[in-house]
């Protein structure tokens, strides 16, 4: 188990280093490569370091650490503040509510039934890509292109 929150803990240094480096420079190829080759595997860690988490708040066999846990899963924290409608300010939920159907009402658009119709694009003339991706960068160019490097 600590090799696996060891090898998480690397992961997320490697992939915050690549961040900080690819918000440097965004144009990178290498980095914008190295960095999507990361994600999956820290997903993947972090979604190991998750069950070996439930594992052990299971296997405690104590209620009150199962029953916190659970808590945290489904506690809503977020709520909507105090908002102004008209010069009134509303805090009670259903006021809040209408005040949003009133708005979101005003401002949508009613269907006529018709389907737009826009211009046809061909991709090959908006669209000029060179990919050089050294040393690895393949799987990404694979997997979303089809193209190896």
């Amino acid at each position: 188990m600590i090799e696996l929150i060891t090898e998480a803990v690397e992961c997320v240094y490697l992939k915050r280093k690549l961040w900080n480096k690819l918000h440097v420079s965004p144009h990178y190829l290498y980095l914008r490569c190295k960095y999507i080759e990361s994600i999956p595997l820290w997903r993947e860690l972090l979604r190991a370091n998750e069950i070996v988490h439930e594992q052990q708040i299971v296997e405690a066999n104590n209620l009150g650490a199962f029953y916190r846990f659970v808590n945290t899963r489904i506690s809503n924290h977020s709520t909507v503040g105090a908002i102004v409608d008209g010069g009134l300010i509303l805090t009670d939920n259903q006021d809040k509510a209408n005040a949003f159907n009133k708005y979101f009402s005003s401002v949508g658009v009613t269907d006529n039934g018709e389907i737009p119709h826009g211009k046809d694009l061909q991709l090959t003339d908006l669209l000029v890509l060179e990919l050089v991706c050294p040393e690895g960068g393949g799987a990404m160019n694979e997997a979303v292109l089809g193209v190896g490097c």
